[in-house]
């Protein structure tokens, strides 16, 4: 796909963090790894629980899709923390 628009973002949705570098190889542009994300939500919320500040929040779970190689480097960070309150 991308050799015919090679502009085109692909987003893959898959279960296992096992699976987001087959991906990234096969042209996605983001992988979002459905375990990862379950994880991200769960310390989200511990942290809001513990009294995080919402800033630190996002400064965590951006660190957390960072060294799993998720993070989506396209997205600017106001959209990422919209989406995350969603």
């Amino acid at each position: 796909v991308h050799e015919a628009v090679p502009e085109l973002s692909i987003l893959v949705r898959v279960p296992f963090l096992a699976d987001v570098e087959a991906m990234r190889r096969a042209g996605a542009t983001t992988v979002v790894p459905m375990e990862l994300e379950g994880a991200a939500e769960v310390v989200a919320r511990v942290l809001r629980h513990a009294g995080a500040k919402e800033e630190r929040v996002n400064e965590v779970l951006d660190t957390l899709h960072a060294r799993h190689g998720c993070a989506d480097p396209d997205a600017p960070a106001p959209m990422i923390a919209q989406a995350r309150k969603a």
